[in-house]
């Protein structure tokens, strides 16, 4: 539990890999210790900047298992982030929409505002990671895009469109950034 509250602050802790070498030693990862392990081990190689270890082990996350809703979300923000390490912009990009649907589908049924609220903060990780992929585009509209479809999947809400033109796109992506940063517009932070 500590190396995975490491890996997440971005810091892979010395003997990591010996640490999770019981549960990395399976063909297959099923129980959720395996597949904790192999996540952690993932997140470490991403960190250290192993990309093509890491490609090779989050093909061991694939797959059906019977697993909790926070793990899969896991295992699918996972699978993007190797997709994006390793150039693949359009895969990483469907695998997010697609955690984002089964997301929207958990949600759906639910009019409790406990369990809605428990199922978005699953998704944070996710919406943070595309809206950041698309600040790194530099394109105001699919700046505008990301930040629309998590705002219609926490609040219910039919997605946004663009603004046609792209002046009017950057002027509301930098509004959205100065959100994110806590700055108002204009203003130097």
């Amino acid at each position: 539990l500590r190396a995975w509250v490491a890996v997440t602050e971005g810091v892979v802790p010395r003997a990591l890999e010996r640490n999770l070498a019981p549960w990395l030693g399976v063909d297959r990862p099923v129980t959720p210790d395996e597949r904790l392990a192999v996540r952690v081990h993932v997140e470490a190689l991403l960190l250290r900047g192993r990309v093509a270890e890491a490609g090779y082990a989050v093909q061991r996350l694939r797959g059906r298992v019977r697993q909790g809703f926070a793990a899969d979300m896991h295992d699918r923000l996972l699978v993007a982030k190797v997709a994006a390490a390793q150039g693949d912009v359009t895969a990483s990009r469907r695998t997010v929409r697609a955690a984002m649907n089964r997301l929207t589908g958990r949600q759906a049924p639910s009019q409790s505002l406990e369990i809605r609220s428990a199922l978005a903060l699953h998704g944070r990780r996710l919406a943070d990671f595309d809206v950041n992929d698309a600040l790194a585009s530099g394109s105001a509209a699919r700046v505008f895009d990301a930040v629309e479809r998590w705002r219609a999947v926490s609040h219910r809400l039919p997605m946004l469109s663009a603004p046609e033109d792209e002046r009017s796109a950057a002027l509301v992506a930098e509004l959205r950034q100065a959100r994110r940063e806590g700055v108002a517009p204009g203003e130097e932070g």
